[in-house]
């Protein structure tokens, strides 16, 4: 699982039972820059059978970043909280964790979902 925000510092000492690898982790294996375009860093995640979680929930509107997912055959869940307090976006994140990796492991590549503040998680057709 890949994440572009230091909250997965936090669910990484929790000790979930999935590994947590974040964007720019200094410990991560590829410590990409904040300012790597998606073209270069989602191919090499999708290779990697990892899905991603971002809290850029504009992410999808944008043509050439919505087509990424699909082009790299990605698995992609866009978060609740982007502008929220760490605080929230854990609870939200964990309020939708078994649902994300439920999904993840489930369906096919490529896939986009939203999940909610609630724990709510939605598909978003790509």
């Amino acid at each position: 699982m890949l994440w572009q925000t230091s909250s997965a510092e936090a669910i990484r000492h929790a000790d979930p039972p999935f590994r947590v690898e974040y964007f720019h982790d200094p410990k991560g294996p590829f410590r990409f820059k904040q300012d790597t375009p998606d073209d270069v860093w989602i191919p090499i995640i999708a290779q990697q059978k990892w899905f991603i979680l971002s809290h850029d929930n504009q992410w999808h509107k944008n043509q050439v970043e919505h087509a990424a997912p699909k082009q790299h055959a990605a698995g992609c869940f866009y978060l609740y909280g982007n502008n929220s307090l760490t605080w929230y976006k854990l609870r939200a994140f964990m309020w939708a964790s078994d649902k994300i990796t439920g999904l993840a492991e489930a369906t096919a590549r490529p896939f986009v979902f939203r999940a909610a503040a609630t724990g709510h998680v939605t598909h978003i057709k790509i």
